[in-house]
């Protein structure tokens, strides 16, 4: 069942009853028992109030609790965090992020070319407001792989720290190809994506503590990762480019793909670079003599790699 923000939950296993304040994830939802506390809770372990029991709790409430608990909307159907792309003209479109809920959002927002991200922007959207974020040509569009989003939800006063919502799309012409629908808080036409689902990969239904065991397992797993830096694999035209560009897009991407690296616990990276004049790896060594998490680096396999990589053992 799918759960939303304000709604009356029952607890399987405990007493009491509370109302979902935050949705984590797929399965997992936050619960507010009345204590200023609210917990994690697996969707399995909770029901939904009957509604003749809800309009009960409902009636014990103060006005003022009502209208502050209540999910702020924008109008229409919008009930969750989306992001909504409108036309501007024939040939740009606006990109904007929209948030109903009831918690303030911290957002980051990238786009993907082959494999080179770009920066678009990053700001607060409060509850209930909405923020454009950037506008792109038809060409740009087309062009974009992916969208790269991180949200972080915070709300004054209550609650507790949770992991940031971190997704990437795909963005393809056929997406556009929908049909068009009316945006409310946009006054126009244009398409209109949830930031809840959209991207996220169907998870089997397992029960609390076997989700956990197989996440923790996930997360000791050994893993190996190659980072190819060359500049042809990172840029759309790279033979326009300066050896001083070239240099800092591969640079921005090694240290992207490190830092990607650290947050999946990753133990060993191989750093295709080449040979070329050795700036680019010459480059790459300094900077991992200065990070703290790299525990040693050493030519990789001579017989798959040649001279061309560089082995890097995380902690």
């Amino acid at each position: 069942m799918k759960y939303y923000v304000g709604q009356r939950v029952s607890l399987l296993h405990e007493h009491g009853t509370g109302k979902v304040v935050a949705i984590l994830d797929k399965y997992h939802v936050e619960v507010d028992l009345g204590d200023d506390f609210p917990i994690d809770v697996h969707v399995d372990e909770i029901i939904p109030v009957d509604p003749e029991e809800d309009r009960y709790f409902a009636q014990k409430e103060t006005e003022h609790q009502a209208i502050e608990e209540a999910p702020p909307q924008l109008g229409g159907k919008l009930f969750e965090l989306s992001l909504g792309i409108v036309p501007e003209s024939s040939d740009t479109y606006q990109i904007f992020l929209l948030n109903p809920e009831n918690q303030d959002a911290l957002y980051t927002f990238y786009m993907r070319i082959k494999h080179k991200y770009s920066g678009l922007a990053n700001g607060k959207v409060l509850s209930g407001g909405k923020d454009k974020l950037c506008v792109l040509t038809k060409e740009e569009l087309h062009k974009t792989k992916a969208f790269y989003i991180q949200i972080l939800f915070f709300k004054e006063g209550s609650g507790h720290p949770h992991a940031p919502l971190v997704m990437e799309f795909p963005v393809s012409r056929e997406m556009l190809a929908e049909q068009k629908e009316y945006i409310s808080p946009l006054k126009q036409e244009g398409w209109l994506f949830s930031l809840r689902d959209l991207g996220k990969p169907e998870e089997p239904k397992v029960e609390e503590n076997e989700y956990f065991r197989l996440k923790n397992e996930k997360k000791k797993q050994v893993a190996v990762r190659e980072i190819d830096l060359h500049i042809e694999e990172l840029a759309v035209d790279p033979y326009a480019m300066s050896s001083k560009d070239i240099l800092s897009v591969q640079l921005m991407h090694f240290d992207k793909s490190l830092s990607d690296a650290l947050v999946d616990n990753v133990e060993r990276l191989i750093l295709i670079h080449g040979i070329g004049e050795g700036k680019l790896r010459q480059e790459l060594r300094s900077r991992l003599k200065d990070t703290p998490q790299v525990k040693r680096y050493q030519p990789a396999d001579h017989r798959k790699y040649g001279n061309g990589a560089t082995e890097v053992i995380l902690h």
